[in-house]
């Protein structure tokens, strides 16, 4: 046997925006005639105070004023990267500036090539020094930084 689907129909809250299913919340007519449906009686009482549900955390009309509702309703779309394509100038053809950009790299990349080239070598030659163990530098003399800066003023 295959299980039948069906679907039950539910109302909105007139304050809080919650499903009603069947069987719950009440109904206030009012004297213009309007039908409003609440779930609990907790939003029929303040929907007859006339209170703002935008102004209560707990509603969904708040929520949505204030984005706090969750991403799977909304998706963001999603943007495409702009691809780049280059143009041929007045003077010069595409197939001119492609032989060029591939020709010659950077000049910027050449002028610090060989500046880096000499500081690995510096490194290499450059032996450590030799420290005696056990020896020790003199410390530091502590001043005070209150100290310092008075006799900056004097």
């Amino acid at each position: 046997m295959a299980a039948v689907q069906t679907t039950i129909k539910t109302e909105l809250c007139s304050f809080s925006e919650y499903r009603i299913y069947p069987g719950r919340g009440q109904k206030f007519v009012s004297r213009d005639g309007k039908v409003h449906t609440y779930i609990h009686s907790k939003e029929a009482r303040l929907g007859r105070q006339k209170l703002k549900a935008a102004k209560l955390r707990w509603t969904l009309v708040w929520r949505r004023a204030n984005k706090k509702s969750r991403g799977e309703a909304v998706a963001k779309r999603r943007t495409r990267k702009g691809a780049k394509i280059q143009k041929a100038i007045v003077g010069i053809s595409l197939e001119e500036i492609k032989q060029r950009r591939a020709a010659k790299p950077d000049p910027s990349k050449m002028r610090k090539m060989p500046a880096k080239e000499e500081k690995k070598k510096e490194k290499k030659e450059k032996p450590k020094s030799t420290v005696i163990p056990g020896a020790r530098s003199a410390p530091a003399k502590m001043v005070p930084k209150q100290k310092m800066a008075q006799s900056r003023l004097m």
